[in-house]
C-alpha cells in the first residue's frame, strides 16, 4: 500500500465517548438471564424427554423380547424409534453446523491483494478485534462479518469472514470504506459488544433448534414411509415434539423480545466505534452512498435483464455501475470529485430507501439511515478523508470486476452461446445516454418528475400560488413519490406477514423488531399514511402546475389557456395508458398459466379465456387508436402499423394434444408491441408536456404562434 492512503484514526478521544451506557449492559444482562432460565426449562424437558422416550424404548424391547409375531416386532422397533428421535429432537442441535453458502463468491487471499489485507489489518488492530479468517469477494452492494454457527461457537472462539461486495466498495472511497469496515468489526470488539455478539449467536441456536428443522422432519418422513407401523409410530413421535416445541416457543418469545431491545443499540454502538476509528463525517457519507450505490447497481442488472431478449450479456458491470452514477449525480446535480458522487447536507435524501419494514433477515435489526445519521452527528468525531477511491486496494481490478461479473450469469443459459454479444462500456454508455436523455426532463425540474407519472388533477380549477422559489419547493417535494412507492411494498410485505402460511414470525419496523401479531395494526396505520402521501403528491402536482400557469398568464393569457388544455389531453393520454396497463397485468397472469402443468379441462378453459382476451385485445387497439384524435397540443407517438394487422387475426390457442405454440407467440409479440408503444406513448407525452411548460411560462415565442385564435 502506498504511503499515506491509509486514513489516520481522529486523534484524542475520550474513551467514555464510546462506552456502551448503562441501558445496554442493563439490555445485555436480561438477555443473559432470560437465556439462563431458559437453559433450565430445556434441561428439565430434556430429563422428562429422556425418561419419555426410555419408557417407549423399554415398551419396546419388552415386546422384541417376549412376543414373537412380525407385526408386534415392528411395533418393537417403532416404540424404540420414538423414544430414540425424542431425545434425538432435543439434542440435534448440539452437532448441528451451519456453514455459509461461499457458492456465489470468491476468495481473497492476501497474495493476489496485499494492499487489501493491509488496510483490513489495519483497520482490525484499531478497532480492536481479530483479523478475519476468510475474505470474501461478492457482486452485490454490501459489506457483512458472519461465520459459521454451531453449538461449539458459544462456548469456544470462532475467527469470523468478511465479506466484500464488489458493488459497494466501487462506489466508496478510502476513508468511507474504512467506516464501513469498522462497522462491521465494531459488532466484535469490546467485551460488552462481545455480550451482545453472543446473546445474538444464541439466539440463532435457540431459533434453529425450535423452527429450523426440514433435516429431522426428513428424517421421520424416511422412517414412516418404511411401513405403516412405523407411520403410525412417527406420528406419536410428532405429537410429543409438538408438545415440546409448543413449551419452549412460549419461552423463546420472552428472550426474543428481550434481544429487542438489545438488537438496534448493537448497532449504534457499532457507528460510534466506526466513528471513533473513521470519524462521524466519514461514517455518515458511507451510510448515504450505500443507497445510491444500490441504485445504480440495480439499474445495471435491469439493463442486463434487458439484453437477456438481444442475446447480449454484460462485460463489466462495475465500470458501467460508474457510468450509470456519473449520469444520475449529473441529473441530481451532485458535484463528482475522483469520479464519485459528493453527498453534502442538502442531498441526504438523494435514493434514499425509504421502506420501513424489514423481514429478509430477522436477525439484522437496523436503526433507520437517519436515525443512525443523528447518533453519529451527536458524537462529532471529525476523521480524516482520504478522497482516493477505494478499488485502488484491488490488483488487477479489471480482472476481477470482470470474474464478479460472470457470476452474475452463473444461473443463466443462452439460448444462442455462439453468437452472443458483449455488451461493452461504450455501448452501454450511449444506450445509457438515449435513454436519460429520452426519458429525462429539463434540469429546472430538479429531478421533481423523475420516473413516475404526473399526478391527475382538474387543470380547470386554478388557485394562485404566493411562493417564488418554485426549485425549492419541488426540492422540498421530490422524494413523495418514492415515499409513496416504499409505503406500497411495506404494506405488501406487512400482508405476506400476516399470512400464517408464509413462515414469517417477526419482521422490523423503523429498526424495532415485531411479531406476526403486529402486523395488522403496523399495516392500518401505514394505509392511513398512505393515502396523506397521495394526497400530498396531487396537492404538490397541482401546485407546480398552477405555478407554472400563473407565470404563463403573465407573459400572455392565451399561453395559459394552452397550457390547460395540455394538461387535460395529457390527462386523456394518462388515463389510456393507465387502463391498458391493468389489462396487461391480466393478459400477463392469463400467459404464465399457460406454461403450468395443465389437466385437459384446464387447458381447454385456458385456451377460451384466451380466445375472448385476444378479442378485447383488439378493442384495446381500436379504442387506442379513437382517443389519440383528441390530442392535438402534445406529441403523441402513432400506435405501430404492424398492430393493424392485429384486426384480421384470429386464433385457436388449443390443437389435439397440445397448445398452439404458433399463437401463443404471435399473441405475444403483439402483446410486447403493444405494451412497449403504450409505456413510449405515456412517458413521451409527458416530457412534451413538462417541455411545453417550461416554454409557455418562460418565453412568449416558441408555443403561442401555434395557439389558435
Amino acid at each position: 500500500m502506498e504511503p499515506n492512503t491509509y486514513p489516520a484514526a481522529p486523534s484524542d478521544i475520550p474513551e467514555n465517548l464510546i462506552v456502551p451506557n448503562h441501558s445496554f449492559k442493563k439490555n445485555v444482562g436480561i438477555v443473559v438471564a432470560s437465556i439462563v432460565a431458559f437453559f433450565f426449562l430445556y434441561l428439565i424437558l430434556l430429563a422428562l424427554g429422556i425418561l419419555v422416550g426410555f419408557c417407549f424404548a423399554f415398551a419396546g424391547g419388552f415386546i422384541l423380547i417376549n412376543i414373537h409375531n412380525i407385526w408386534f416386532i415392528l411395533l418393537g422397533i417403532g416404540l424404540m424409534g420414538v423414544g430414540l428421535m425424542i431425545c434425538f429432537f432435543l439434542v440435534k442441535f448440539l452437532f448441528a453446523t451451519k456453514k455459509e453458502d461461499h457458492g456465489d463468491k470468491i476468495e481473497a487471499t492476501e497474495r493476489d491483494y496485499p494492499e487489501l489485507f493491509a488496510f483490513v489489518r489495519n483497520v482490525s488492530k484499531e478497532v480492536g478485534t481479530s483479523f478475519p479468517k476468510h475474505i470474501y469477494f461478492t457482486q452485490e452492494v454490501n459489506a457483512f462479518v458472519s461465520y459459521d454457527s454451531s453449538f461449539k461457537s458459544l462456548f469456544f472462539p470462532v475467527r469470523k469472514n468478511l465479506t466484500i461486495g464488489i458493488g459497494l466498495v466501487n462506489m466508496l472511497n478510502l476513508s468511507e470504506f474504512k467506516a464501513v469496515l469498522a462497522h462491521e468489526f465494531g459488532h466484535f470488539s469490546q467485551k460488552s459488544m462481545k455480550a451482545g455478539s453472543y446473546v445474538y449467536q444464541v439466539n440463532k441456536v435457540i431459533y434453529n433448534m425450535l423452527y429450523e428443522n426440514n433435516s429431522y422432519s426428513a428424517v421421520l418422513q424416511s422412517w414412516a414411509n418404511i411401513h405403516q407401523t412405523f407411520a403410525a409410530c412417527a406420528a406419536i413421535t410428532v405429537k410429543v415434539v409438538q408438545c415440546i416445541q409448543w413449551i419452549l416457543q412460549r419461552a423463546y418469545k420472552v428472550i426474543n423480545k428481550n434481544y429487542l431491545g438489545l438488537s438496534r443499540e448493537m448497532e449504534f454502538h457499532a457507528d460510534a466505534i466506526s466513528a471513533k476509528v473513521s470519524g462521524s463525517n466519514n461514517a455518515i457519507h458511507a451510510l448515504r452512498r450505500i443507497d445510491f450505490a444500490d441504485a445504480c447497481y440495480n439499474f445495471v442488472i435491469d439493463k442486463y435483464n434487458g439484453w437477456l431478449k438481444e442475446n447480449r450479456r454484460g462485460k463489466n458491470a462495475y465500470t458501467q455501475q460508474q457510468l450509470v452514477a456519473t449520469a444520475l449525480a449529473k441529473e441530481s446535480l451532485l458535484p463528482v470529485k475522483n469520479s464519485l458522487p459528493v453527498f453534502d447536507d442538502a442531498a441526504t435524501n438523494v435514493y434514499q430507501k425509504f421502506n420501513r419494514v424489514v423481514i429478509n433477515n430477522q436477525w439484522a435489526s437496523h436503526p433507520t439511515r437517519h436515525q443512525r445519521e443523528d447518533a453519529l452527528k451527536k458524537l462529532n468525531i471529525i476523521g480524516t478523508v482520504v478522497d482516493t477511491p477505494a478499488t485502488g486496494l484491488f490488483r488487477n481490478l479489471s480482472k476481477l470486476e470482470e470474474t464478479m461479473t460472470d457470476l452474475i450469469y452463473r444461473n443463466v443459459t443462452f439460448e444462442q452461446p455462439d453468437d452472443l454479444q458483449i455488451g461493452c462500456d461504450v455501448t452501454f454508455q450511449q444506450e445509457l445516454k438515449l435513454a436519460r436523455e429520452k426519458y429525462n426532463y429539463n434540469e429546472a425540474y430538479n429531478g421533481y418528475y423523475n420516473h413516475r407519472n404526473i399526478e391527475e388533477f382538474d387543470p380547470a380549477q386554478i388557485k394562485p400560488v404566493s411562493f417564488t422559489d418554485i426549485y425549492a419547493y419541488m426540492r422540498e417535494n421530490k422524494d413523495l413519490n418514492n415515499k409513496t412507492a416504499a409505503m406500497e411494498e411495506d404494506i405488501a410485505a406487512l400482508k405476506f406477514v400476516e399470512d400464517k402460511t408464509s413462515g414469517i414470525r417477526n419482521f422490523d419496523f423503523d429498526g424495532n423488531k415485531y411479531s406476526r401479531d403486529d402486523a395488522t395494526m403496523i399495516r392500518n396505520d401505514l394505509e392511513k399514511s398512505l393515502k396523506q402521501l397521495k394526497n400530498a403528491q396531487v396537492f404538490a402536482d397541482e401546485t407546480v402546475y398552477h405555478y407554472y400557469h400563473q407565470k404563463a398568464f403573465r407573459l400572455n393569457p392565451a399561453n395559459s389557456a394552452w397550457l390547460q388544455n395540455c394538461y387535460a389531453q395529457y390527462f386523456t393520454a394518462l388515463r389510456l395508458s393507465l387502463d391498458n396497463l391493468v389489462f396487461f397485468n391480466e393478459m400477463v397472469t392469463l400467459l404464465d398459466a399457460f406454461r403450468q402443468d395443465n389437466t385437459k379441462a384446464q387447458a381447454i378453459e385456458l385456451a377460451t379465456n384466451m380466445k375472448t382476451k385476444f378479442e378485447q385485445f383488439k378493442l384495446k387497439v381500436l379504442h387506442a387508436t379513437k382517443v389519440l384524435k383528441s390530442i392535438d397540443n402534445l406529441n403523441i407517438l402513432p400506435i405501430p402499423v404492424a398492430l393493424n394487422a392485429l384486426q384480421d387475426m384470429h386464433y385457436e390457442y388449443i390443437g389435439a394434444n397440445s397448445f398452439n405454440t404458433s399463437a401463443l407467440q404471435a399473441t405475444v409479440e403483439f402483446y410486447n408491441l403493444f405494451a412497449d408503444w403504450n409505456y413510449n406513448m405515456r412517458m413521451e407525452a409527458q416530457k412534451d408536456l413538462l417541455d411545453k411548460q417550461l416554454q409557455l411560462s418562460e418565453t412568449a415565442v416558441a408555443i403561442t404562434a401555434t395557439i389558435p385564435i
